[in-house]
């Protein structure tokens, strides 16, 4: 899998953050990033899918599969979330 950075272009405000597929074997794997954006009546995200290449086989695919909105201000303690293992900018479900 690939790299991406992700960034809020309109409306909102947030960090940019990077995605990063890479995983040492060649199967796919779900990973989920945490961005904490403004709140905004309208806001404008933007995946980028970049150069660097990631893993072995120095792959570029991204698959973006879903986005989720919450207003919930500690997402550690919130029900199902709370089964999720963060890692860095990003997370592993399990």
């Amino acid at each position: 899998m690939g790299v991406a950075l992700v960034e809020c272009k309109e409306g909102c405000t947030c960090q940019p953050a990077k995605l990063d597929g890479k995983y040492d074997k060649p199967v796919s794997i779900f990973w989920m990033l945490k961005l904490f954006v403004s709140q905004h009546e309208r806001c404008r995200l933007r995946v980028t899918i970049t150069n660097e290449p990631a893993g072995q086989q120095g792959a570029h695919k991204v698959t973006l599969a879903a986005i989720m909105v919450t207003h919930i201000e500690n997402m550690r303690e919130a029900g199902t979330l709370a089964s999720i293992r963060w890692i860095n900018d990003g997370v592993k479900m399990g």
